[in-house]
């Protein structure tokens, strides 16, 4: 009977011993993928931050050398100054005296990335056809700025 006795427990032990093994290997497993999750994710966040730091290399608001100009002027929120100004051609009922193509409808800027102390990138369309607008600003001693297109595309159907 002790035989018995101690054969059922040797097997329930080795039984349990078993189960904790599978427990620890799944314990295991799980702690190796979620350690390469948070690998990949961190590679992301990495790929993620330097893709922002390339798109922020051509804009004002990046570039010492253009905000140096126009603190050396006095002017404060130049970005602000243009952005607005490009706006307003939006409410004009006039057609947007910068955009040279031909519409069937009026063209309305999009979104307006300030360069540098110089040169603004518009995106524009009309509903139907897109394109970028290259612009050279200016912004005078009474804040108010002026514009030279310098190059336009539309962008093919």
């Amino acid at each position: 009977m002790n035989k018995r006795i101690f054969i059922t427990l040797l097997g329930a032990f080795a039984l349990l011993a078993g189960c904790n093994q599978t427990d620890s290997n799944a314990n295991v497993t799980a702690m190796k993928e979620s350690a390469e999750k948070i690998s990949k994710l961190t590679d992301s966040i990495k790929k993620l931050d330097e893709q922002r730091i390339e798109a922020l290399n051509f804009s004002l608001e990046t570039n010492e050398l253009a905000q140096q100009y126009f603190e050396d002027l006095k002017i404060e929120n130049p970005s602000q100054i243009v952005v607005n100004a490009l706006m307003e051609m939006n409410v004009k009922d006039t057609k947007n005296p910068y955009i040279k193509s031909e519409s069937n409808g009026k063209f309305l800027f999009n979104k307006i990335r300030i360069l540098n102390e110089k040169w603004v990138i518009c995106e524009f369309t009309d509903g139907e056809l897109w394109g970028d607008l290259l612009l050279e600003y200016h912004i005078d001693g009474n804040l108010n700025p002026t514009f030279k297109p310098l190059s336009e595309i539309i962008h093919p159907k």
